[in-house]
């Protein structure tokens, strides 16, 4: 299967293998320099990580744009947010503006380095429901057209 992948204003194409941990980062050389590319990292968050942040997990599981994983906010959720998951993540998409209030509560130090962006998405919806796909789909693909974090540069080329 073949990506499109943007790094600055060169398009890149590469092909993805669909092995587990063929993800990236890849290493790709544009003009006799090196760049690293490497997938974004999402983290989504719900209150008890039953419905919304598992569908989103689920939702983005298998592309090569991302690697995901999800937790709540809540003493109950199911696999509670933690300050590791937060550094792990390059962005931080929590389904409502409570969960972003909650994480500066428990994680002051560490919220205002963090990318946080809020998908306005209620608590009204069962696991894989179509409806929550279709927003979750909405909301978070004009964030991966904007593509990973900057990637590294490097002067040495890959046969180095």
């Amino acid at each position: 299967m073949g990506n499109s992948l943007c790094v600055g204003s060169v398009h890149i194409t590469c092909a993805v293998r669909e092995l587990a941990g063929e993800r990236g980062p890849w290493e790709v050389r544009i003009a006799g320099r090196s760049a690293r590319i490497t997938s974004m990292r999402l983290l989504f968050l719900c209150s008890r990580n039953l419905w919304r942040s598992p569908t989103a997990e689920k939702v983005y599981q298998n592309d090569p744009r991302v690697e995901v994983r999800s937790a709540g906010v809540s003493s109950s959720a199911r696999c509670r947010v933690s300050e590791k998951l937060l550094l792990w993540a390059d962005l931080v998409l929590v389904m409502e503006h409570e969960h972003k209030q909650r994480l500066r509560e428990m994680f002051p130090e560490i919220v205002r380095e963090l990318r946080i962006e809020v998908l306005d998405i209620p608590d009204d919806y069962p696991f894989m429901d179509a409806e929550l796909m279709r927003l979750i789909r909405e909301r978070v693909e004009p964030m991966l057209e904007r593509g990973p974090p900057s990637p590294q540069h490097s002067d040495q080329s890959l046969d180095s």
